[in-house]
């Protein structure tokens, strides 16, 4: 590849970041000082690259995003014999790409901005208890447990898991799925993680924990509320929401009809209520107006509105 190759190539990925602000962010977590210093030595060359963009507006785009990563938390692993220095990396560098696009949902972390995470040598499951995240050992390496339990804790950011309904819990539970498999663009959930649990009944030949492309319908709860599989069912009519309208739109939508709606204190179904405040909020989306299609997916998966 020639000099010339190589500089319009380095554009192209520039011109392709700068127009997708999550995308951005999540690029200067694993290379902050790398992007702004490349955006320094091109604007020693040229002011404006091919394409319309200035390097002075791109320069000031980047530190403005770069002073709000410090708002980011950062993550604190405690001793633990099961923690091995490439795990921790491993972890690390899950962390802090699953951060960003959390924050570019709308997360807004604690003022402390610090999560404790514990690797636990004997658990075989992983949590959040509303201070730290506990991951097994053999839970560990599939990113999925650890971006499940950072979603809790951005769901229950503003909300007490103690006080929830059966209802709110289902549904926080198939949003903990949702958006992990959302930001990998993999419906699956669990791949991995699936092979611990394979001695438990029902898992002995699914391909994963759970499945966001599913076609289950919310009558099924009936016969078992559980919040997992409750969730599944939730999961699924968010998956075809987010096929039907699209990704960043829907994940924006879901995560912002969540936490306008926490704490619950409708006199209500929290169900109905989620649902519906999903609807009208899918009438002022960025790409128009979508609540006829959330609706019909709804309906299809026989939700009762």
């Amino acid at each position: 590849m020639s000099a010339k190759d190589s500089v319009d190539a380095i554009l192209k990925l520039l011109e392709i970041i700068i127009s997708w602000p999550v995308i951005l962010l999540a690029v200067m977590v694993v290379a902050r000082k790398e992007l702004l210093s490349l955006i320094l030595k091109l604007a020693d060359r040229m002011t404006k690259a091919p394409g319309g963009f200035e390097f002075a507006t791109l320069q000031e785009r980047v530190e403005k995003i770069s002073a709000q990563m410090d708002k980011l938390e950062k993550a604190a692993f405690e001793p633990s014999g099961a923690l091995t220095p490439k795990l921790q990396s491993d972890l690390q560098a899950s962390f802090d790409a699953y951060q960003a696009y959390l924050f570019g949902l709308g997360y807004k972390p604690p003022t402390e901005g610090k999560v404790n995470i514990f690797v636990d040598p004997t658990l075989e499951n992983a949590h959040y208890d509303g201070q730290r995240i506990v991951i097994g050992k053999r839970l560990a390496d599939d990113s999925d447990a650890l971006f499940r339990e950072c979603t809790h804790r951005a769901l229950q950011s503003n909300g007490d898991w103690s006080i929830m309904t059966e209802e709110e819990q289902a549904v926080e539970s198939g949003l903990a799925d949702y958006f992990p498999c959302s930001y990998k663009d993999n419906p699956l959930f669990g791949e991995k993680l699936v092979q611990v649990f394979r001695h438990y009944p029902g898992y002995e030949n699914k391909r994963a924990l759970r499945t966001m492309d599913n076609n289950r319908k919310f009558t099924e709860a009936a016969k078992d509320n559980e919040s997992h599989n409750v969730g599944e069912i939730w999961s699924g009519a968010f998956w075809e929401i987010r096929a039907r309208v699209g990704q960043s739109a829907t994940d924006k939508l879901f995560y912002a009809t969540w936490t306008a709606m926490q704490p619950f204190k409708g006199g209500t179904s929290f169900n109905t209520s989620f649902a519906n405040a999903l609807i009208e909020a899918a009438r002022a989306l960025p790409n128009g107006d979508q609540s006829g299609d959330v609706a019909a997916i709804f309906k299809r998966r026989k939700f009762k509105l």
